[in-house]
């Protein structure tokens, strides 16, 4: 039985993955409104998830930090 695919599929290399993930980023918080009700900036950074979250989390002196995952 063959299987439904919803979204397209992307090829990319390590290069380019990081303004495709940026773009996409900023898109969805335009996507959702967010900048209308609360005042946010998209961050996109490379590393280990944990690590690079605490990092930017202090460098930001971030009152909340956002993931989402789909």
């Amino acid at each position: 039985m063959p299987i439904p695919i919803t979204d397209p599929v992307v090829v990319v290399i390590p290069d380019d993955m990081y303004s495709l993930v940026r773009e996409q980023l900023e898109m969805e918080a335009e996507l959702h409104g967010i900048g209308k009700c609360v005042p946010f900036e998209t961050v996109c950074e490379k590393g280990p998830s944990s690590a690079t979250m605490l990092n930017m989390s202090k460098k930001m002196n971030a009152d909340m930090i956002l993931l989402g995952i789909k």
